[in-house]
């Protein structure tokens, strides 16, 4: 990803620091007027480089927050590779919301390619922390949130508890890794051992396996694309 100042003005998105973030970070438009298209460029932009890994027709979904009626929008795009022009209004109660955007045809020419997806500024101080882009058409607040919470125990991240994961602990087993190594310490601890086990079957068998289809794709598959702050 990476933030563009088309018009010059030295203005560009600004990332921020927040516990109330999805990654702990968000994007919040820089101050200054309203961005009329109407009458001139953009002001900021943020750019997003994408890659799907299968065809078919997404539902864009934003986590945004505004403050006022003046800091409670922004431009989102109508296709890929596109400046934005499509004014996407939020609330102004300082709470990040899930807010349902366009859709978007991604057709097997476009599959593996690099794709960008455009935001821009239209108002000030407006923050964006994620957007995601998912084959299902109407994903709850709690399903959305939950793309972005990692399944315990899947350590090779594929999306699915199984032997895999058992074979990462007992590799490591008895020895001890930086806190919270993501990949054989689910635990946290440091150290792998009888907790980290615990964590695995305890989950035994959850996601859904490499190999299976399923109704709504898992994170693991660009059947859902996820992006939260800098990620």
């Amino acid at each position: 990803k990476f933030l563009t100042d088309p018009n010059s003005n030295g203005s560009v998105w600004n990332l921020i620091t927040d516990n109330n973030a999805l990654g702990g970070e968000a994007l919040r438009a820089p101050p200054g007027a309203l961005v009329d298209l109407g009458s001139g460029p953009h002001d900021a932009l943020a750019v997003y480089d994408i890659e799907f890994e299968q065809p078919g027709t997404y539902t864009a979904y934003y986590r945004v927050r505004g403050f006022s009626t003046g800091m409670d929008s922004f431009y989102t795009p109508t296709d890929f590779n596109v400046n934005p022009d499509v004014n996407q209004d939020f609330s102004e109660n300082g709470v990040f919301e899930w807010i349902q955007g366009q859709t978007f045809v991604v057709g097997g020419a476009q599959v593996g390619v690099p794709l960008e997806f455009r935001i821009g500024k239209r108002e000030q101080i407006a923050d964006f922390d994620a957007f995601v882009l998912h084959l299902n058409s109407s994903l709850s607040d709690a399903q959305l949130d939950g793309l972005f919470s990692p399944l315990v125990g899947d350590l090779d991240g594929d999306g699915f508890v199984g032997i895999n994961d058992l074979n990462i602990v007992l590799a490591n087993w008895n020895q001890s890794v930086p806190p919270g190594d993501p990949l054989a310490d689910p635990s946290g601890d440091g150290f792998v051992g009888i907790d980290d086990l615990n964590e695995v079957l305890g989950n035994w068998n959850a996601g859904t396996p490499p190999n299976a289809t399923a109704n709504i794709p898992e994170p693991a598959t660009v059947g859902v694309l996820a992006i939260a702050g800098l990620a």
